[in-house]
């Protein structure tokens, strides 16, 4: 089994951290880090009380990094890192640079790398705590410095060309308050790409935000899915 990002060095770019000074996922060399790329209007945000207890665990050599694709900042997020407990650092990645650089559109997602700040394993789409084989993966590498194996990673899981810019477009125009306009680029790289589940997450919550929170409402988003004739989402529910 081949990644061929396996070996690379972490990406260096600087996010927003929540409550801290801004950081990148180079910032954890020196130690074994696991990065737990979530979001707040996705299932995978139900692991975050595992992986702070997880964290708790964890000797001073290793940790846990959170990488939150928050378009909105610390809207959602403060409330469920609060609930959470959560005590490790969480990065906000307004848009969804790592994704871009990782390979990812959607989650959960797991990175790990090594003290050198290489990468040595990535779990796209189905990373997951409560998975025994994706825990084992974890632990051992956090905990007993076991190499985790390498896994095939499908290349048609990243996003299509031009479907990340007009995704960053839409959160300038986002972030500069024009609510009506941001609309045009998100539904771009949707064009673009039809599994660019951040985009289209990100168009949901605008709309119907109680869809998403407190609870995330699956049989509402297969029937827009449905009404639009693309396949419905056949998302685990993890809350």
């Amino acid at each position: 089994m081949t990644d061929s990002l396996i070996g690379q060095p972490a990406n260096d770019t600087q996010l927003e951290r929540f409550e801290g000074a801004p950081a990148s996922l180079a910032a954890g060399r020196g130690r074994r880090t696991a990065v737990f790329c979530f979001s707040t209007w996705a299932l995978g945000r139900g692991q975050l009380p595992l992986w702070q207890a997880l964290a708790a665990s964890l000797p001073g050599d290793a940790e846990v990094v959170g990488v939150a694709a928050e378009v909105e900042g610390e809207r959602w997020l403060r409330a469920y890192l609060r609930d959470a407990r959560v005590k490790f650092s969480v990065l906000l990645d307004r848009k969804n640079t790592i994704g871009g650089a990782y390979g990812f559109k959607a989650g959960p997602n797991v990175l790990m790398f090594d003290e050198a700040g290489t990468l040595v394993y990535r779990r796209l789409y189905d990373a997951s705590l409560r998975k025994a084989d994706c825990r084992d993966e974890i632990e051992g590498f956090l905990l007993r410095n076991v190499r985790p194996p390498v896994r095939t990673v499908d290349r048609s899981m990243a996003p299509l060309p031009g479907s990340q810019e007009a995704f960053a477009e839409a959160v300038d125009l986002y972030l500069a308050g024009d609510l009506k306009g941001c609309r045009v680029p998100w539904r771009r790289s949707i064009d673009l790409d039809r599994e660019h589940w951040i985009s289209q997450e990100q168009l949901w919550v605008l709309d119907a935000p109680e869809r998403f929170h407190p609870y995330i409402d699956v049989p509402w988003q297969n029937e827009q899915l449905a009404a639009e004739g693309r396949p419905v989402c056949a998302c685990e529910i993890e809350e």
